[in-house]
This record gives structure tokens, sequence and C-alpha cells, in this order.
């Protein structure tokens, strides 16, 4: 990273102490803290000496330095030492001072060594507007830059050429090239306001929001999977749109900050305000099994910090995590202080309806409804097997009664009673949870019930509140302790569960076993006691939850039952059970409902009759014995009677090796695949009275088997089979290898078969037999339920509860493991407050960060935008504006930059209108000896911006030249086309299938954004990961760039799509493709070059040096199409195609 030497390295400082006067902030401070304080600054643990250099008051102590006695200044000798054991910076440092800053120093105490507040704490002031230069200047930034420019006898460049212009205006305000009828259209306007209409109607388009999203995505370190190892993916594309919708509608950046940081805080939040919270959600989640969770919440914390340091202070943050930072005024526990603002949040999924699934979701419930009273109403057995239903299961019935707790506690989640009775848990977590629950009942209690219940704020629905792997729904209830008010232990017996596995283990005193239940379905568990518990009398419930992960329960129920009855485990769901239990006493409405619960849960899922090839589970597999004899061959027949023809029939068979079946010596099927089970229809060849299935199987070595089921169904409805057993006879060889009718006949010498396997075994159940087919018709219902849209979620934050604040801890050496104090929520002391209290939340401290008592906050917006205009910004450290940082290049014209956002109410688009207003950056790029020698880095803007556009702009530039870009906007990541290799060494999922459609040729911002495997046509760019907050993209030159333009299946694609598309057109093919990628028309010695290279491929393809279809991917390709792709592909990789001009 670039940095100024502070007051020398730069043309624009030679001999810039003698030029002017010694100023403390610009050419002191930046020396100081730089040479002196990692050993005489701010962090009191690494002070030396016990002298601080950073405070005034210090510095004079014991004659270290006498203002205006350079002499009696125990500095000057220290700094100007030849000794090593005197000098400072001593030599381990690794530090020297040059001459000339040694010389400054000396003035400086000569002056009378005066302080001043480092310039970024001091709020920025209207500074007085220069004259500038005459006749240039269209707005105050010209004025300030035009001035400074003569003060070092420079005068700016003149305006670019128009065709330069558009070209700068489209790539900077939306983020792609114009059309060449876009360029023309601005060209020919011949108006005076041509370009500030221009402007205007820019600023208005919706791919506005699509350019500069994807900087502020930077910021946001946004990504769609998790990191860490698994870094599987995530649903937090709906924070990127809103981020795009959110600049397009010009949003003020306030209200653009406190909703990104607080918006679930603010009054009757909206949706979309709490999707806004997903910019802190964008932190990393470690998904590898059995780690700690808050460990990594801590390092989530920790990033967040950081992130909001850089992107709102303007501040190295994350310096002070592990001690007091040793450049800036942030002490260590301030730096946990700025955590404790942020940090006490919980991190649930929002579930987001569309207004379309929300028509599909009500539709279908009514659709549910209807049906429900439909099927109860046109099915005669119904009513009928209702009531017998409803007679039995009342009788049987057990009667609970939601009983709450008068008191509770937990080890660290917050429980918290609902209106029903039943107990939600939030906050946070651990692999060892206890839930102590204290009960009262007025009537005595033989049983207690324990109802895991879903809950739209868990994960997949609850009932569970696990982490291995992520978040997920399940629990594990390890063991459960009933006691008395004295402490007595309360035995239970025989627990068992509605669904889920384990039930009789969580009581059996092993933590390591448990009961658990699918995710997103209620259960229930029933922990019988040995003996009543009487009435009135207190009893506690502990639920203990551990595992090597964690795995507590996110909202539960108990109830309790005075029956003497043995109360049974409810499948049908405990408010059936409710209503049965009522008898008599139920209301109609009661009924109503028991009827709907009853025709779908048990009424329209009863099987239906067995159909013909269920297979039964007396099949057996059959042979003479384990056999290893080479070509095998065994004859099999098994004699059966019918009395009448049945309807249908079915037949199954397989073999090891191969088989072939005959019914009364007519063939029905055969196989020569062992592993491959044949099903087959048997339409005729029967007969009554008696009938034989016979077979010829072999077997060519190992293992060997025939397994085989014939499935007869008579007219009435009535099912027989034959299946292979015992029964069957067999022969080695028969008897007279010339019968033609052997199949249709008794067998005299057959003997029986040898059972050598039973159903499913192996070796070759498993691959061998199919899956016995359900016989259960279609539940209506279910299926209906089944179309009901799911809801798209995403990551957001919620405020926890007052009476559950989560507590900060300095943490020694910014370690987890090492807690200490509690931290207090706050700010530095070094920011004043003058109009407000110190922030004690997260939207208290939005609101700081956006108001007039945070100095540096406005400073660092405009910078950013400078930047990104100019390719540096007016100080080069765009998220450090700190004492390490260098000077601005022009500080008045900061601050009144900042001063002019924050009077036109913060509007993004109003400070870009202001910026590309401005003669300033309507010069032209070149770039003269003198100049580069003057001002090589263009620090005075002398001349116009041009750069390297990033990877998402060039891959976007190509789509928009090539024709191939879609318009399409929001929604989940897509996937362009890469190299496979990218993912070689990703964790997990190593495919990239390459997006099919228009999603293939959409914006790059939608481009899917996997952090250990980001995509590599935007790394090769210097693109970011998304890993952490990235204020400003290194921007490189490397020849893998140029190969990558090249060669990447991509920029192929885009250079055979745009060649395609000159060759269909009558167009001049190297007019057409220079406008496309570069704007402007061609010069006419860059046509003649051009076409050169044209005819000598063209020369080359229809001799056969190069071959057509290699070029264009298809097989009717010309040479003269092919010849077009390849000048598109050679017009991409001019410099001036990836280049701001």
């Amino acid at each position: 990273m670039f940095r100024l030497s502070p007051g020398f390295t730069s043309l624009l400082f030679v001999n810039f102490h003698v030029l002017f006067a010694v100023d403390f902030n610009r050419d002191v401070r930046p020396l100081l803290a730089s040479k002196c304080y990692s050993c005489h600054g701010p962090d009191e643990k690494g002070r030396k000496a016990k002298l601080r250099l950073d405070i005034r008051e210090d510095a004079l102590k014991n004659d270290v330095i006498v203002p205006g006695e350079i002499e009696d200044s125990e500095f000057h000798y220290r700094i100007h030492s030849d000794d090593p054991n005197e000098i400072m910076p001593p030599p381990e440092s690794h530090t020297t001072l040059t001459k000339q800053e040694k010389e400054l120093l000396d003035r400086w105490i000569k002056d009378g060594a005066e302080y001043a507040k480092h310039w970024a704490f001091v709020p920025p002031s209207s500074p007085k507007i220069p004259t500038g230069r005459k006749g240039w200047n269209r707005n105050p930034i010209d004025a300030f830059i035009s001035d400074n420019l003569a003060k070092h006898d420079l005068k700016p460049s003149p305006e670019a050429d128009k065709y330069s212009l558009v070209r700068r205006l489209y790539l900077d305000l939306v983020g792609l090239p114009p059309t060449a009828e876009q360029a023309d259209a601005f060209i020919f306007d011949n108006r005076p306001d041509a370009y500030q209409k221009l402007v205007d109607q820019l600023l208005q388009s919706p791919h506005y929001g699509e350019k500069w999203g994807r900087e502020w995505l930077d910021l946001a370190r946004y990504a769609d999977s998790n990191g860490y190892e698994k870094d599987r993916p995530r649903n937090i594309w709906p924070f990127r749109d809103w981020v795009i919708r959110a600049l397009n509608a010009d949003m003020p950046y306030d209200q653009f900050t406190i909703e990104q940081l607080a918006g679930d805080m603010l009054p009757n939040a909206t949706d979309d305000q709490k999707i806004a919270t997903g910019f802190h959600r964008n932190t990393q989640l470690n998904e590898e099994g059995g780690i700690d969770p808050l460990e990594f919440r801590f390092y989530a914390a920790v990033d967040r910090v950081a992130t909001t340091g850089t992107v709102w202070m303007g501040l190295t943050t994350g310096c002070a995590q592990c001690h007091t930072h040793k450049y800036d005024p942030i002490t260590h526990d301030e730096y946990f202080g700025l955590m404790s603002l942020l940090d006490n949040v919980e991190e649930p999924d929002l579930l987001l309806y569309s207004d379309e699934q929300i028509k599909v979701k009500a539709d279908l419930e009514k659709q549910i409804a209807n049906k429900i009273v439909d099927l109860q109403n046109s099915d005669t057995a119904f009513e009928r097997e209702f009531v017998k239903w409803h007679q039995s299961e009342s009788e049987n019935a057990t009667p609970w009664e939601t009983i709450r707790p008068t008191s509770m506690k937990s080890n660290l989640p917050k429980l918290e009673v609902m209106d029903d009775g039943s107990i939600y848990s939030s906050g946070d977590v651990t692999k060892r949870d206890v839930f102590d629950l204290n009960f009262t009942s007025d009537r005595p209690i033989t049983a207690l019930r324990l109802e895991a219940l879903t809950d739209d704020r868990l994960p997949g629905y609850g009932p569970g509140r696990c982490y291995y792997e992520g978040r997920k729904g399940t629990f594990f209830l390890s063991e459960v302790e009933v006691k008395t008010a004295s402490g007595i232990k309360i035995p239970l017996s025989k627990p068992i569960a509605s669904g889920g596995n384990g039930a009789e283990k969580v009581i059996d005193q092993d933590g390591s076993s448990g009961w658990s239940s699918a995710i997103g379905q209620a259960n229930h568990i029933i922990l019988p006691l040995t003996k009543p518990h009487p009435a009135n009398k207190s009893l506690s419930v502990s639920l203990l939850f551990e595992r090597h992960f964690v795995a507590s329960l996110g909202r539960f129920r108990i109830s309790a039952t005075s029956s003497k009855k043995q109360p049974k485990a409810a499948k049908i769901g405990v408010e059936a059970e409710r209503i049965l239990s009522l008898r008599d006493k139920a209301s109609a409405e009661d009924i109503t409902q028991l009827r709907s619960i009853y025709l779908e849960k048990v009424f329209l899922e009863k099987p239906s009759p067995a159909k013909p090839g269920a297979i039964q589970k007396n099949i057996q597999w059959i042979w003479t014995a384990k056999g290893n004899r080479p070509e095998e061959t065994l004859y099999f027949s098994k004699q059966f009677d019918l009395k009448n023809i049945p309807e249908t029939a079915e037949i199954f068979f397989t073999c090891d090796d191969k088989v072939e079946f005959f019914l009364n010596g007519n063939p029905i099927g055969s196989t020569d695949l062992w592993s491959k089970p044949v099903i087959s229809t048997v339409k005729k060849h029967f007969r009554k009275g008696t009938n034989y299935l016979t077979a010829i199987a072999s077997n060519n070595g190992g293992p060997a088997g025939l397994i085989a089921q014939l499935s007869l169904r008579s007219k009435r409805g009535k099912n027989q089979y034959i299946t292979t057993d015992a029964s069957w006879k067999h022969l080695s060889q028969l008897p007279n290898p010339q019968s033609k009718d052997w199949h249709s006949q008794s067998l005299p010498d057959a003997k029986p078969a040898i059972v050598v396997g039973k159903y499913k075994s192996e070796p070759w159940g498993t691959l061998n037999l199919p899956q016995e087919r359900s016989t259960k018709k279609p539940n209506p219902i279910t299926q209906l339920r089944n179309r009901i849209p799911r809801p798209n979620h995403t990551l957001v934050m919620l405020e926890r509860p007052k009476d559950n604040p989560r507590t900060t801890q300095l943490r020694h050496r910014g370690e987890y493991t090492s807690p200490k104090h509690e931290v207090p929520p706050g700010i530095p002391k070094i920011f004043e407050l003058q109009n407000r209290k110190e922030p004690t939340n997260r939207m208290e401290f939005a609101n700081w960060v956006v108001s007039t008592d945070n100095p540096i906050g406005d400073r660092v917006v405009v910078n950013r935008a400078w930047r990104s205009f100019f390719g540096y910004g007016l100080i080069r450290t765009s998220g450090d504006f700190g004492t390490q940082a260098p000077a601005p290049d022009h500080p008045e014209l900061l601050d009144w930059l900042a001063m002019e956002f924050r009077k036109q109410g913060m509007s993004l688009k109003k400070l870009h209108r202001l910026i590309v207003t401005s003669s300033t950056y309507r010069q032209n790029s070149k770039a003269s000896p003198s100049l580069l020698e003057k001002d090589p880095q263009n620090r005075l803007l002398a001349r116009g911006p041009r750069f390297r556009l990033s990877g998402e702009l060039i891959r976007d530039h190509m789509l928009q030249a090539s024709g191939k870009l879609s318009g399409k906007m929001y929604g989940p990541g897509v996937y362009p086309p890469q190299p496979l290799t990218v993912l070689a060494h990703a964790f997990g999922n190593k495919s990239w299938n390459a997006s099919k459609g228009e999603d293939r040729y959409r914006r790059s911002i939608y481009t899917f954004i996997k952090r250990t495997a980001p995509f590599a046509g935007f790394m090769t760019f210097d693109g970011t990961s998304g890993e952490n907050c990235l204020a400003k993209r290194d921007r490189s030159n490397t020849p893998l760039q140029a190969l990558t333009l090249l060669n990447d299946e991509m920029y192929l694609e885009l250079a055979r799509s745009a060649g395609e598309e000159v060759h269909q057109s009558k167009d001049d093919p190297i007019h057409s493709l220079f406008r496309r990628f570069l704007t402007r028309p061609p010069k006419q010695s860059e046509t003649d070059a051009l076409r050169a290279y044209y005819e000598q491929q063209i020369q080359r393809l229809e001799n056969g040096e190069i071959k057509p279809s290699e070029i264009t991917a298809t097989l009717k390709a010309t040479p003269e199409l092919a010849g077009k792709v390849l000048l598109a592909r050679a017009i991409m990789n001019l410099d001036e195609a990836i280049t701001k001009p």
C-alpha cells in the first residue's frame, strides 16, 4: 500500500518544511506515530521508560522536550546520537530517521513543540472556497484543485474528447460501456446541458445500484457461502438485493447506515429493514462438528468491530483487540466497549414470503379446507369409521393439563413462558445445557408429558437448537430427573415417545444416550411416575441436553395427568388426544377439528388391500447349496393349483447369475444380469387345475441363488403368491433332455430345493431385491400441503430482550478463552459527544456514527467516492484515517466535500453528480513526460483518471459488448462458466454447474461467491473472497490477466458471440467490433493494422493451419465467421478495452 513518508517522499512535499511552517498534524504526528508511538504511545503495556510522546504534557516532563530550546531537549540528543545504546529509535526497532526528518523535529521543538488534535478527530468545517482558475471552475471542486495546481506551477489538462467522456461516465456510474448508439446519441447532442442530462439519465438507471452495490459489498464482506472448512452455501442474497434497491432509490446515507446496523430496532421494522441487518450477518460461520459456537460467535463479533471501524469510523479498530492500540487513541477496554454495542444480538433466519407465494399459500389452504369437507361428505365409509374410531380412542385417551412453571432457570439460555404455556429458549447455548423447572399442580400427578414443539424462529422450524455442522432443528435430551421440593428423586418408569428414538434412555443415568426426534415435527415423550405425586406439592423437573455438540430444545411444553391408566404416546397428535379425552364434553368445534384430524392422519393413511407385486416376507433364496462349481446349471419347478384363471398376474425374479422362467412350458421372462431384478406382467398361459412354474438357472462361480415370486389377483380382489422356498423341487439335469414338455409336467426324480438365504440376506439382498412397493393411495390432503410454497429465508440480526442482555468481557490478549472483567457498551473517549449521550445499544450507536459527533464518518464516505472515480482517495488509506495514515492530498477539499455531503441530505447520487460534473473529472487522462515527472501518481489531479477496470466490470463490459448481457435483476447467485479445477481443492461440493440460459449472462454482482474458492475470473483481477472487509482493492498487472482474457472459456464464449453477431450483420466487422469494445471509432492506422491481422487469420483458416470449428465451437463454421471471432478476441484484449479512459 502506498504511503507518504511524512512531509518528504513525494515531489508534492519537496522542501515543504522550508516553504511552509511546520504543522504538527501534517508533518510531525505522522512521523512520531510511525517512528516512536510503538514504544512511547497509547499502549500502556508496550510503553518503554514510562514515556509518552503522544500527549504533550507527558512529553514535556523531565526535559524530554523543552519547547523552544533544542539544546536543552533530551529528545534532540537521542535522535541525533551515534551511540547504539542512546539513539532513538533504537537499532532493534529497524526504524531510522532521515536527516530531513531530524531537522523537521528540531524545527518543531524550536517553534514551541506545539501539539494539535489529530486532524481526523477534529470535526470538519467549511473552508473558504478559493478563487481557482478563471474560466475553468464548474463547481467548488475545481476551485480547490486549480488553486493547488497553481501553487505547484501546474495547470489542468484539456477536457477529454466526447467519446472518452461518454465511456468514462457509463463505466463509472452504471459499470457498463455505452453501445455505439448510446455513445452517438451523446456525441451528436449539441445542447449546452447534454453532459448534465446524460449524468442524470445514468443516475436513474437501475444499473447504477448494481455498479455501486458491488463496491459496497466489498465493505460488507458479502459472500454466498459460510466460509471456514465446510463453506456451505447460505441464503444472504436478499441483503445484496436490498443494497441494490437502496442505492437505486438514493436512500440517504444516514438511513442506509442505520438500517444496516440496527434496522431490526426501528419502530415496527419492516422485512426490508430487517434484511438490511444482513450487513453484519456476512461474518463467516464455522460448521465443523463439535466446535463451541460461542467461541466462533466471539470471532464474528471481532470481525464486526473491525468492519464497523473501517466502514464508518475510518479507524483500524481491530488493532485494539489484543491490547491498547499502539498508534491511535483506542484503549483495550474501549475496543470491547464497541464490541458490547454490536454484540447484544441473536442471529435468526428471517422467513420471506413473496407476494406470489402468499397468494398461492392462501389459495392452497382454501383448497385444503374445501377438500376436507368434500372427502368427509363424499366417502360413505368415513362417518361410520370415524364414529367407531372416536368411541374406541376416547375410552383410552389420557386427559392432560398443561402445567406452567412457578420458577425456572438454566445455565445460559433464556427461558420464557409463552401464552400457550410452552417454554421458548433463546440466547446462547452450550454443549451441556440444563433447564431446571419447578411446578405445582392442584391434582395428583401420575405422569408427565414433554412436548417438543416447532417454531418459525428456530432453525428448520425446530424443535431443537442444534449446532453441528451449522444450525439445525434437532435436539438431544440426555436425561430427565424429577424431584420433590425437598430434593428427593421421584423415580420414572418406561418412558415412551410418539416419534424418534431413545425415549427409554432419558432415565438411564448415562448422559451420552437419550431421546431425539425429527426436524420440523412436533413429538412428545411420556414420563410415567412410579407412584403418584401428591396434589399441591411442588416438584422440579430437570432436563439435561449434553452432547459433543450443542443440542438443546428450542420450544417445549410440559403437561401432567392424574389418570390411573397407563398413558400412551399419541401418534395422531396431542390436540386430537385432548379432544378425545373430553369425551362427551367436547364442543361441536372440537369435534369438527377432530374429524379433520382423523380424515387426514388416519382415514386417508389407511393402506389399500395388498396388490400383486408386494414382496412377501416369506420369500427365500433357494439353490442346492452355496456351490462354487463353474457353469453350474439347475432346473427348478413349483406346482400349484388354480380354481379360476387370475385377472392379473406379475412375476418378480432375479438370480445369481442368470435364469429363464416358464409357465406351463411357455417362457415368461429371463435375465442374464444377476444384479438387475426383473418384474414382468403375465397375461396368459394359466389354466384351471394344476400349473407348473419352472426355471433354468445357472451360476458361473461364487455364491449362487434364485429368488422369485409370482403374484396372482382374482376378479374378487383376492391375492395369491407363489414364492421360492423349500417346497420347490430341483434337478441337476433333465431325465430326458430331448423332452419338449418337461416345463409342464411333474418331475418324479426331483428333490427339494435348499433354502440358502432369507429375505434381504447377504450377499444378494441389498443389491437384488426392490423395495416393497407401497399399496397406500396418495393422501390428497398431504399432496395439497406439499404444494404450499416454502418461503425464502435470509440471515438477519435481532436485538436481545432488555431482560436478557449479553454481557461483554474484556478478553486478555484478545483470546476468547481468557475472559476478564465486564465492559459496558461505549465508544472511544477520543470522540467528544456534543449533542447526545454515550451510546448504549446498536440503535444509539448507529445514530452516532452518522451524526456530526463522529468527525470522521462523512470524510470516509466522500473519500471512498473520490477513490472510485479517480483511482485514489483524497487520503490514500481508504479505511484508515488514524495517526498512521498519510495526510490528505487536498485536506480543504476533503472537508468541503464532507460538509457539502451532509448539506445535500447525505445523498450519494448528489455527491456522485457533483464529482462527475466537475472540470477536474472531465480532464483528459493523457500524461505528458513533464507531467509524469512532476506528479507521477496524479496526486495533484492535473489530468483525468485512467486505470484498469475491476474483474467484475471487465466481465460486464464484455457481456454488454458481445450482446449477451441479461438485464435480469435480483435473486439467488448464478454460476457463469469457469474452469472446473477451480474447486478441486475446496471442501464439500466440488462441482460448478454453470448456469444455463440468461442466468449464464447476468451481471457479475449476481455471481455466486464461494469463500474458499472464489470465482477465478474475478480473483485474477484482484477480486475479493468476501472473507474480510475490503476498503480498497489492489490493482495489479500480471501475465495471467492477459491469458485469462485470451483463453478463459467465459471470454472465448463472448468473443464467439460478438463475432457471430457481426457476421450476421452487413457492417464492417473491424469498425463494428472496435466500437462495441472501445466505444470510439478506430483511427485509420488502427483499422489498417486490424484489417491486416484479420486477413492473415482468414488465410490461416483457409489453408488449414487453424480449424474454424476449433475457434467457433461449431461444426459448420466458415473461415469468415472464425476470422471475425478471432478479430473480436484480439480487440477484447487491447489495454483500452479493459481500462477507463
